[in-house]
């Protein structure tokens, strides 16, 4: 009891390890890797991307497509969606492949300040057109990845929706004790 069990694997894959405990870390990912965004247009939302948006059908949002590789491999270790909120479509600096965080291009040039990002990750089945571009067989495992960029007033400034072949990413949290926090709670009990 209170051991724990550590499994490992076989044989070594290649993938990106993520490893997060502050904001700042999502700027490592965005600088060890590169995004090479494929499609960008300015899009006119309709009522279910309103939904997901947090917005009004009827906005005018900038949505990029791409997809992240890492220096040295050969496969992408994921495909990415990017929604920008319509006071920050007008950002300047993420054609083509980026070395760094577009939220952190938008903070730039804009003067905004991330404060927040909520991030949910799940298990997938990966869609047939994401298998193309990352190679692998379609409906084979993956993870998704939500990312929701928030300013000082809770606004959603930037959404980016990733999706990974299970074998290319894993994601590394470490969670601390507050000392005194709930400890009252306990002695309630």
């Amino acid at each position: 009891p209170r051991l724990g069990t550590t499994v490992k694997a076989r044989q070594v894959t290649q993938g990106y390890r993520q490893s997060a405990a502050d904001v700042s870390d999502l700027y490592r990912y965005a600088t060890d890797t590169t995004l090479v965004i494929e499609h960008s247009e300015t899009v006119q939302i309709d009522a279910e991307q309103a939904l997901l948006l947090e917005a009004s059908a009827g906005e005018t949002w900038l949505h990029l497509r791409g997809r992240r590789v890492a220096p040295g491999q050969s496969e992408p270790l994921c495909t990415t969606e990017l929604w920008i909120a319509p006071a920050f479509r007008a950002v300047q600096g993420i054609e083509g492949p980026l070395t760094g965080a577009v939220h952190a291009a938008i903070e730039r040039q804009f003067g905004e300040v991330i404060t927040t990002v909520e991030q949910e990750i799940r298990a997938v089945a990966i869609g047939a057109a994401d298998a193309r571009t990352l190679r692998v067989p379609a409906r084979s495992p993956g993870l998704w990845v939500s990312r929701r960029y928030r300013n000082r007033q809770a606004d959603l400034v930037e959404l980016a929706i990733s999706i990974h072949p299970a074998d290319r990413f894993s994601y590394s949290t470490v969670l601390r004790r507050e000392w005194g926090v709930g400890d009252q709670n306990r002695r309630d009990a």
